[in-house]
């Protein structure tokens, strides 16, 4: 399965723009089945989720000032390195995307070693959503968040990926 990669701001050793994200090349990503997690971890989880959520919201409301605010010093050095900001990196985005329509969680998993090649060591979570949004039709939306701190998790990395058409609906069942 091919995605388009509509936009991508990844995280690794450099800020890679218009570039495709690992997932860009896999199957979208489909829910997980519900596994026994402890309290611990359960807790870890539902936080980076709540980070994302939070991002995502930010986006959608293009609170830029907020939105920066929740990105991983990493992120935020890359940008001032690179003379860019987040509002200027999204923006343009936000407005060929359109209004978000729909929104759901669809993946939550351990970020893997191509996303957090030349990181320091640490715990990367990556949320990933399926999107619909009223110029661009569905995609998959990814947010890459790292522990910053004990329970805190900042943002490292934020991508939207076009679902084909022909994939972006369930098969039909065979005509009998």
């Amino acid at each position: 399965m091919h995605i388009k990669t509509l936009y991508a701001v990844v995280l690794g050793s450099a800020l890679l723009l218009q570039a495709p994200l690992a997932m860009a090349q896999q199957q979208a990503p489909q829910p997980q089945q519900q596994q026994q997690m402890s309290p611990e971890v359960k807790a870890m989880v539902d936080a980076a989720v709540n980070s994302a959520n939070r991002f995502i919201q930010t986006l959608d409301a293009k609170n830029w000032a907020l939105a920066n605010n929740l990105l991983d010093p990493v992120f935020k050095k890359i940008l001032a390195d690179q003379k860019k900001s987040l509002d200027g990196v999204l923006l343009p985005f936000a407005n060929s995307a359109g209004a978000v329509q729909s929104r759901n969680i669809v993946q939550v998993a351990p970020a893997n070693q191509e996303i957090t090649k030349g990181l320091q060591p640490g715990k990367y979570i990556v949320v990933s959503y399926r999107t619909a949004f009223a110029k661009i039709g569905p995609s998959i939306e990814s947010v890459v968040l790292h522990e910053v701190a004990n329970g805190q998790w900042a943002v490292l990395g934020y991508s939207s990926n076009v679902i084909p058409p022909q994939q972006a609906q369930p098969a039909a069942a065979p005509a009998k």
